[in-house]
């Protein structure tokens, strides 16, 4: 049994990547979007994140829903659907809703909108990674020990 090159190991990773990124985009898939209300300052706390200021505000999510705390996310508002701003989750109360954000730029008190959480960019960063860095990869024979190297079965 030969070894794929480094090469095709990428190769064969880049079409899988932007074959699952279609697929994820053609089904309408790994997006969620919940209801964000209740928009509250937190007077005089902040987070830093990419060397900016972001401040924090206390909200109201669905409860009992898959919200991970310290998850990024984006803030759509209703009244201006193409008004996008980065968020932050900083907490998530699974079984009220409540929650802590941190937003780039400045939300209104009582402002209502929706939370989108994009699994879909995650896969796509995959996909510039390997198209920007891939060809770094070093070859299986110069990192691994062939002698203890084994074949494993397909089931």
């Amino acid at each position: 049994m030969s070894l794929l090159s480094a090469i095709e190991v990428v190769n064969a990773a880049t079409t899988s990547t932007r074959r699952y990124l279609e697929f994820l985009t053609e089904q309408k898939l790994g997006r969620k979007r919940h209801s964000l209300t209740r928009i509250q300052v937190v007077a005089g706390r902040f987070m830093f994140f990419d060397n900016s200021q972001w401040q924090v505000y206390s909200c109201q999510l669905p409860p009992r829903v898959g919200i991970r705390a310290e998850a990024s996310a984006t803030f759509v508002p209703h009244d201006r659907p193409g008004c996008e701003t980065e968020i932050y989750v900083v907490t998530y109360e699974f079984r009220n809703g409540h929650a802590m954000i941190a937003a780039r730029q400045a939300l209104a008190d009582n402002e209502v909108g929706d939370l989108i959480i994009d699994f879909r960019w995650l896969v796509r960063r995959c996909l510039e990674w390997y198209e920007s860095r891939g060809s770094s990869l070093a070859e299986l024979t110069e990192i691994a020990d062939l002698t203890t190297l084994h074949a494993v079965p397909f089931v």
